[in-house]
């Protein structure tokens, strides 16, 4: 059975046809639903089985807080053939589906940021970001690669104005497998800060801040075990991983305060 979740107005519940076949790190699939087009990710990916469950949670979660994300739901793949870009087919099973939307992405100096319906989203995201570790959008400058990925952040035109849209969250939580991030609290202990990308820095204040910090926070632990409980059990994320999970992305939420405001502090005092 598909599911569909409260928070998208999206409600497809078929894959109709394949449409184009994406080189990506997980291999996505171009398909039609019933309900429009969507990029499918499904098991046995480049990314490991992991990645589903890390795009899962953390899509809803950057909903929770009041980022917009693409709508999205999950499929049941059970009777068309998908070929991905490496001409190996998509297992059948649940796929995660993110529906289809026309925009731009971002780059260094882009005008976008000048233009945003939504800058508040600018603060948040660095929070977010640095809430789930997310080494995929900006990552922190000791990374091995620390090169911003402007893919991972996108524009929708509304009117002459745009709106920040975020998406892809395959490549949070964990550098690796869930389990090595998660053994003796590596994830939550990180102390670095995710997706601060230079072009943002006007957008980052105590103020700006501590404003996405409380969006955070209003996201209750009931909400969070939900969220984790949710994801399929095809996906192979063992009982014990959900637990240890739940606990650190809970902790890690309360550590962010003293982390981002730290590092805020930090970079005024290179300006002085």
């Amino acid at each position: 059975m598909p599911v569909q979740f409260p928070e998208c107005k999206w409600k497809p519940n078929v894959i109709r046809r394949q449409v184009n076949a994406v080189k990506s790190s997980t291999l996505v699939v171009e398909v039609e639903t019933d309900d429009g087009l969507a990029f499918v990710k499904g098991v046995n990916n480049p990314a490991g089985n992991e990645s589903l469950s890390f795009e899962l949670v953390g899509t809803r979660l950057a909903r929770a807080i009041g980022l917009d994300t693409p709508e999205f739901a999950i499929l049941d793949h059970d009777f068309l053939d998908l070929v991905r870009f490496d001409a190996s087919p998509v297992p059948m099973g649940p796929v995660f589906a993110s529906k289809a939307i026309s925009g731009s992405t971002g780059g260094e100096r882009t005008p976008f940021l000048e233009q945003l319906v939504n800058p508040e989203a600018v603060p948040l995201l660095v929070a977010f970001d640095t809430w789930i570790s997310n080494f995929d959008r900006c990552p922190p400058p000791d990374y091995l690669d620390p090169t911003p990925n402007w893919d991972n952040v996108f524009f929708v035109a509304e009117g002459r104005r745009f709106r920040l849209i975020v998406f892809d969250h395959t490549h949070c939580f964990a550098e690796g497998e869930l389990d090595m991030a998660l053994e003796n609290n590596g994830y939550r202990d990180d102390l670095r800060v995710f997706g601060k990308f230079p072009e943002f820095n006007d957008f980052l204040s105590e103020g700006s801040f501590l404003k996405a910090l409380e969006n955070i926070h209003k996201v209750d632990v009931s909400t969070i075990e939900q969220i984790i409980d949710e994801i399929p059990e095809e996906w192979e994320l063992t009982f014990s991983a959900r637990d240890a999970w739940i606990r650190q992305i809970v902790e890690r939420r309360d550590l962010l305060e003293e982390l981002i405001l730290a590092d805020l502090s930090a970079q005024m005092r290179l300006k002085l």
